[in-house]
């Protein structure tokens, strides 16, 4: 059973590579950080690691929803518009990115309200820069959903919180 659960965990690690690479590199990043600076706590190295993990499901969603397209032109299909990434996808990544970034804020700013509004503040810029750069309108649906998916993972991070102090 063993070699079953092993051979299942080999293959699912072939077809998502991308997720792998990620977290990989994160984890390889947190140990040497960890090595090398000494004020780099574990808790850090595991921010870095969940952030790796968020950039990674971004970048696997993306690359299949990608894949998608392609393989219903090949069949005749009209080919899709819209976001290339599924949403729940894009929302589990943004929610990691926002425990990431919302605790690392929060932790500088002294406040995880503070570290909130910094990061949408952050993707409203974000978009703004996007629309100016390429001379598009500004897409407030997608940016509207950026910053809900990035505070929802402040949230999940205050019960987080809330649970630990409570014991």
């Amino acid at each position: 059973m063993d070699i079953l659960v092993n051979c299942f965990a080999a293959f699912a690690a072939l077809c998502h590579w991308r997720l792998v690479v990620s977290l990989a590199a994160g984890l390889l990043a947190a140990v040497v950080l960890a090595q090398l600076l000494p004020w780099f706590t574990g808790g850090m190295g595991l921010w870095l690691v969940l952030f790796a993990c968020g950039v990674g499901m971004l970048w696997e969603g993306d690359a299949s929803a990608g894949a998608a397209p392609a393989a219903s032109a090949a069949i005749g299909e009209a080919q899709p518009q819209g976001m290339l990434i599924s949403t729940p996808v894009a929302a589990l990544g943004l929610c990691l990115i926002g425990m990431v970034w919302g605790g690392l804020l929060g932790m500088w700013m002294g406040s995880l309200w503070a570290g909130a509004a910094v990061l949408v503040a952050a993707s409203f810029a974000v978009g703004m820069l996007w629309a100016w750069g390429l001379r598009r309108p500004v897409p407030w649906a997608y940016m509207a959903f950026a910053a809900c998916a990035l505070l929802s993972g402040v949230g999940l991070l205050r019960v987080l919180v809330e649970m630990t102090e409570r014991g």
